[in-house]
């Protein structure tokens, strides 16, 4: 039986907000583990470097393996590797929430990472090919409040469990509660999403997957493991070189013989696009920062509860959701201005933050609260308007390798933030006078970033008139 257009807009809702569920779920895991880490370290005995390599690892597998997601969703089916990475990372969590040692958790980590680059591409894909121009713009709206939330709301959340002390598992809540939540989604996706059988023209071309792969993995194990392993950051960044050599020589291959290349390099022509990718890398490494380090200075330095300092992230991420949701009409219209605008006010809030902490030896809870809601508004600016531009740039026969490369800036840029984060917070300690000194040093980072935002959007701007980039 035909279903009516009502009817296929009502199963198309439903099938995003089941992937959106599993998108607030592999997000909030990103950090849903910072705050768990003082809890870590006091039950498994687990030094600096456990702790870096538990927070690390899970962003080096997911943001290594989100380009072979994508391709992976091409042969097979979208609706099938979604729901394989659901399954991978109910299980992967399982194991982190019983390991009953640092060096488990770690390999934990590293598994559960695999889970998320499966599926996250599957959701911009089904964006993409399966909504109409209007409805994706709100979809990925809806995915940008999603995200926000996630971001900040996993603070809370963790905190909450942690200190709940629910059965006595104390900071393995945050594992466990994964698990029931992934098999309602896998049940939920088997019932209502699209039927999706991949291609078997899809080939996947063995040799460029390997050589990405090894880039991707080389440039995020680089970017983690600076600051406590540094030799192993070096031989990361030659394997990353030599990686893009082998994926130069595979594509230049892969096109003399007629084969699709892992990734659809025609992408990159499309006006404004790596400009696209640029920027979100920017805005997320920028974002990392902040939350990777407000609740290591809370907990550590103020000496909030987990619960609290994740409370604090409740104004945030409130305010991100309230404003991505209700500028999707301007998003549409002019998303140059609300990213201008957004990365402009942006850089003033990060300086207002950094200056606050200088200047007062404990920043007052009051005036905390009050700046972080100003971030949540600009922070629900930039991100629709990021994905309102993927959304003009990316036709549906490119969206599969557009929505990996897409995803990889943002894991990416995940990951160079955290990094940049904790080493320079690290470093600053050492050498400021108060714990708000050394986080306002990392949130002067956080600032260059978006000072390159706002730049490379105003540059775009001005230098293309008839396309948005």
């Amino acid at each position: 039986m035909k279903q009516t257009v009502n009817e296929r807009a009502e199963s198309s809702r439903t099938a995003l907000t089941v992937m959106l569920g599993a998108v607030f779920m592999v997000l909030a895991d990103v950090f849903i583990a910072t705050i768990a880490t003082p809890a870590i370290r006091a039950d498994l005995a687990a030094d600096t470097l456990h702790i870096q390599l538990a927070l690390a690892l899970y962003n080096v597998s997911y943001g290594a393996l989100l380009l072979g997601g994508a391709r992976l969703g091409d042969r097979f089916g979208n609706r099938r590797m979604f729901l394989a990475g659901c399954v991978f990372f109910g299980l992967a969590s399982a194991v982190c929430a019983s390991a009953p040692s640092a060096e488990v958790l770690v390999i934990g980590r590293l598994l559960q990472g695999i889970g998320p680059a499966l599926l996250m591409p599957q959701v911009f894909t089904f964006i993409q090919v399966h909504l109409a121009e209007s409805a994706r713009l709100h979809a990925f709206a809806a995915f940008s409040a999603v995200s926000g939330i996630a971001a900040a709301g996993s603070q809370v959340i963790g905190g909450i469990l942690i200190d709940l002390d629910l059965f006595g598992l104390g900071w393995r809540t945050v594992f466990w509660i994964n698990i029931p939540v992934m098999i309602a989604i896998v049940l939920l996706g088997i019932a209502k999403l699209p039927q999706s059988g991949g291609s078997r023209r899809a080939e996947i071309d063995g040799a460029g997957l390997a050589a990405v792969t090894i880039v991707l993995l080389a440039t995020t194990s680089a970017l983690s493991f600076a600051q406590h392993l540094p030799g192993i950051a070096l031989v990361a960044v030659c394997l990353s070189v030599v990686g893009v050599v082998l994926a130069r020589a595979a594509f230049r291959r892969a096109r003399r013989q007629g084969r699709d290349t892992i990734i659809d390099t025609g992408v990159f022509q499309l006006p404004g696009f790596r400009g696209l990718l640029v920027s979100s890398l920017a805005y997320y490494a920028g974002n990392a920062i902040l939350f990777s380090l407000l609740p290591v200075y809370l907990i550590g330095a103020r000496g909030y509860s987990a619960a609290t300092a994740g409370l604090f992230f409740v104004a945030l991420a409130g305010t991100f959701a309230v404003v991505s949701a209700t500028l999707p009409r301007l998003v549409q219209a002019q998303p140059h201005l609300l990213l201008t605008v957004g990365s402009t006010a942006l850089v003033l809030n990060y300086l207002l933050l950094a200056l606050a902490l200088l200047l007062t030896r404990q920043l007052s809870a009051v005036v905390l609260v009050a700046l972080l809601v100003l971030i949540g508004c600009t922070m629900g600016c930039i991100a629709p308007a990021l994905n309102a531009l993927a959304v003009r740039l990316v036709p549906a026969a490119s969206a599969s390798s557009a929505s990996g490369l897409v995803t990889t800036a943002l894991e990416v840029g995940y990951g160079l933030g955290a990094a940049i984060g904790i080493g320079s917070y690290a470093i600053a300690q050492t050498r400021a006078a108060e714990p708000g000194h050394a986080l306002a040093a990392s949130l002067g980072i956080a600032t260059l970033l978006t000072i390159g935002l706002a730049m490379l959007v105003a540059r775009s701007t001005v230098s293309t008139a008839s396309t948005p980039w």
